[in-house]
């Protein structure tokens, strides 16, 4: 079982998904990991665009980030999604088919 942070009410998975999704891949492996009852819980989700800041400017504490860019779930159009830098920590919103890493969260 992989470890979990908590910050608030949001808890965090301290490990990517495995590779890189575009968002609608992104939002059905989290279905799918919900489906499992991953890590005894059915209520994962993407962040959101506010959750995923959040997450960055707490990564050290957190750990295991990459530098590269995380799919949040906050849309900015139908077929746009607001993602963030774990690099230099820019908020920017790309294609939906452009692949980025994961992390699933969930409210407690």
């Amino acid at each position: 079982m992989k470890a979990l942070k908590t910050l608030g009410n949001l808890m965090i998975d301290t490990k990517d998904l495995e590779g890189s999704h575009t968002w609608d891949e992104a939002k059905k492996q989290i279905e799918f990991l919900n489906n499992l009852n991953y890590q005894g819980f059915s209520n994962w989700q993407l962040p959101t665009r506010e959750e995923l800041n959040k997450m960055y400017l707490n990564k050290d504490e957190i750990g295991s980030f990459s530098v590269y860019g995380y799919w949040s779930s906050t849309e900015n159009s139908t077929g746009t999604a607001w993602n963030q830098s774990f690099y230099f920590g820019y908020q920017y919103y790309s294609d939906k088919n452009y692949n980025l890493l994961v992390r699933c969260v969930r409210s407690i």
